[in-house]
């Protein structure tokens, strides 16, 4: 009876002990703040859900999303003419209701699309990106505010780290460069 009891008080204790990929993962986000990205987690649509997936089995649709983490790095100042783009990641091209932008890649909104084809800077940066990028990066997010890149941190690796802080800074760049010829004109 009394180790019964002592399973029942000490087992709960043990789910809330941090995994080794949970510290990683802290540790991670702990120095992405460090290096001034705002780390959060996020849902993103699931573009690869299959039939059973979207539909349970009382008929009822489902919006099927993935949990992933978004590395943000912020503008120096806002940029109005930036709207909310979500490039996302449709692997076998399996595009579904979206907008083809690249190889993979696309984009669910018109508005989204033009605002990426009329800037041919960024555009042509992220084809190149694009085809060589982490596999685990999931999506591409600008805003306003912030650039971002959405990831399943499935790769917590050093040199996986520094090469999204390096694309962000890149892109971050280019896009307050672009938007600045797009103000004065």
């Amino acid at each position: 009876m009394i180790i019964f009891l002592f399973l029942l008080a000490f087992v709960p204790l043990v789910y809330a002990i941090p995994t080794s990929k949970q510290r990683r993962q802290a540790r991670m986000r702990k120095r992405a703040s460090r290096d001034a990205l705002q780390v959060e987690i996020r849902f993103i649509p699931k573009m690869t859900a299959d039939a059973s997936e979207i539909v349970n089995t009382e008929g009822v649709l489902r919006e099927m999303k993935i949990e992933c983490a978004a590395y943000q790095l912020a503008f120096n100042k806002p940029l109005l003419n930036v709207p909310h783009v979500l490039l996302l990641k449709s692997p076998e091209n399996r595009l579904n209701s979206m907008i083809k932008m690249f190889d993979g890649w696309g984009v669910r909104k018109e508005t989204e699309f033009r605002y990426l084809k009329e800037r041919t800077a960024i555009f042509n940066f992220l084809q190149d990106l694009l085809s060589n990028i982490n596999e685990d990066v999931l999506a591409v997010e600008f805003s306003s505010q912030r650039i971002g890149l959405l990831w399943g941190e499935k790769d917590d690796s050093e040199a996986v780290y520094l090469e999204l802080v390096e694309v962000l800074k890149k892109l971050k760049t280019l896009t307050e460069e672009t938007e600045l010829i797009y103000d004065s004109e």
